[in-house]
């Protein structure tokens, strides 16, 4: 597998710099990313061109909305193609759906993203998408990521959100294997659990701080086929938190590439 940075968790500084960015999370250690709310346009992909020619890292992955990409799909497909990505992963279920809330406009969301996967695989791009909490909630009978398992077809994979799965009580490592096959990569992040007066509730925090495990989530990932994991946090002191983050995952897994 390859460990990737998820550029959200550095969102503040990409604004500001992309490329000096690219740099200190080269420095780090990483060698690939994934794109997280950039612009889609000529010279963000010359900045990444650049940080492969200077610092050797490669764009992997890049999260985007899907009415963006059916609404612009050849300049998403231009991007990608210029900067050498061949991942594009719908980042979230739109919010039509979410407000309906049934199950079929669940199904009717699959049907369009199948006919858009079929459609990047015409460009020799690979389609995928990411959960978050919202898909483990009933979309009328059934739940919304059993919907998604069954109703994707092939050319539709699964980028499976460690956190997201934790916060609705799942352990990522027994819901990868239910996407064995089907899942391209998976967001490694962490939680760990704070008290707030009477009551608890979970946070995100660097690899190793919490509740996740880590080792076997990664177990089960590479058993399920995914062939990056994307280090992700909402931190506030992010470069020190992909760091620690970047140490622990390579302690515990040395098969990354």
């Amino acid at each position: 597998m390859k460990l990737a940075l998820q550029l959200f968790t550095v969102r503040h500084m990409v604004k500001q710099n992309l490329l000096g960015t690219l740099c200190h999370v080269g420095n780090v250690g990483y060698r690939w990313v994934e794109t997280c709310k950039l612009p889609i346009r000529a010279d963000t992909a010359q900045v990444f061109r650049q940080a492969y020619e200077s610092y050797g890292i490669r764009l992997l992955s890049a999260l985007v909305s899907y009415s963006e990409i059916h609404r612009n799909f050849s300049k998403h497909v231009d991007f990608l193609h210029k900067t050498g990505c061949s991942v594009a992963v719908v980042a979230m279920l739109p919010i039509p759906i979410m407000l309906d809330g049934s199950r079929q406009a669940m199904q009717q969301f699959c049907e369009r993203l199948n006919q858009l996967g079929r459609q990047c695989a015409e460009e020799d791009i690979r389609l995928c998408f990411h959960h978050h909490s919202f898909e483990f909630s009933r979309f009328g009978d059934r739940l919304g990521i059993h919907i998604l398992l069954n109703e994707l077809g092939e050319y539709v994979d699964f980028v499976c959100d460690c956190y997201w799965s934790q916060r609705v009580g799942i352990s990522p490592e027994s819901l990868i294997p239910q996407f064995k096959g089907r899942v391209r990569g998976i967001h490694l992040r962490d939680m760990e659990i704070v008290r707030k007066g009477f009551c608890f509730h979970g946070r995100n925090c660097p690899l190793g701080h919490g509740t996740a495990d880590i080792p076997d989530i990664l177990k089960a990932a590479e058993l399920a086929g995914a062939e990056y994991a994307a280090v992700e946090q909402n931190s506030r002191n992010p470069l020190t938190d992909i760091s620690e983050s970047y140490q622990y995952a390579t302690q515990f897994y040395k098969g990354w590439v």
